[in-house]
C-alpha cells in the first residue's frame, strides 16, 4: 500500500492540473448529470459518475506537465516499445505507471458496464475504446502539454477500461437478478 501511495503522490506532483481538473469535472457533472442521464436512459448518479470519470481521465492526461517526459532515444513521436499488457503482478502491485494507468480508466469502464443497454451505451463504449489512443496522439504532439506518447499507456488504459466494463456488467447483471428475485 505504501508503494501505491507514493506512486499517487508522485503522480500528483508531476501532474499539478489533476486535482483542479477533477474539481472542474465535479462541477460540470453536477450541472450536466440530468441531461446525460436522459440521453443514456440511466439514473443521475451513473451519469454524474460518468462525467467525473471522463473528466478525471482528461485531467490526468491532457493537463500540462511542468516536468515533462522525454521519449526514449531514437523515438520520433511515440514510444512503441510495449504493445502488450503489463504483467499481472505489476498491475496488481498498485505501484508504478501501469497500475496507475489501468486504475485511471477502471471507473469509466465500471460506469459503462452498469449503464442500461442502449445505442448511447454502444457509442460511449466505442468512444471510451478510442480515447486512450487519441490522448496519446495529442500527448505525442508535445506542444504546451510537455508530455510524450507511449503505446504502453494505451494498453494499460484499455486494460483498466476492460476490467471495469466486465466488473460493471457483472454487477449490473447481478443487481437485476437480485432485485427481480426480491421483488
Amino acid at each position: 500500500m505504501h508503494g501505491f501511495l507514493s506512486g499517487v503522490r508522485g503522480f500528483l506532483s508531476e501532474v499539478p492540473g489533476f486535482l483542479p481538473g477533477v474539481a472542474a469535472s465535479l462541477v460540470i457533472a453536477l450541472l450536466a448529470a440530468g441531461r446525460v442521464a436522459t440521453a443514456l436512459r440511466a439514473n443521475r448518479l451513473l451519469a454524474f459518475c460518468l462525467v467525473v470519470s471522463i473528466g478525471a481521465i482528461l485531467a490526468a492526461t491532457l493537463t500540462p506537465n511542468p516536468g515533462g517526459f522525454e521519449p526514449p532515444p531514437g523515438t520520433m513521436f511515440c514510444d512503441l516499445s510495449r504493445v502488450s499488457p503489463a504483467p499481472l503482478a505489476e498491475l496488481l502491485s498498485l505501484h508504478g505507471e501501469p497500475s496507475l494507468n489501468a486504475l485511471l480508466c477502471l471507473p469509466l469502464g465500471l460506469v459503462i458496464g452498469l449503464l442500461p443497454r442502449s445505442a448511447g451505451k454502444i457509442v460511449l463504449l466505442a468512444g471510451a475504446l478510442a480515447l486512450p489512443a487519441v490522448i496519446e496522439v495529442l500527448q505525442g504532439l508535445r506542444g504546451p502539454l510537455n508530455r510524450s506518447c507511449s503505446s504502453a499507456d494505451v494498453v494499460d488504459n484499455l486494460t483498466g477500461l476492460a476490467v471495469g466494463v466486465v466488473l460493471g456488467s457483472a454487477a449490473g447483471w447481478l443487481w437485476v437478478r437480485v432485485t427481480r428475485t426480491a421483488g
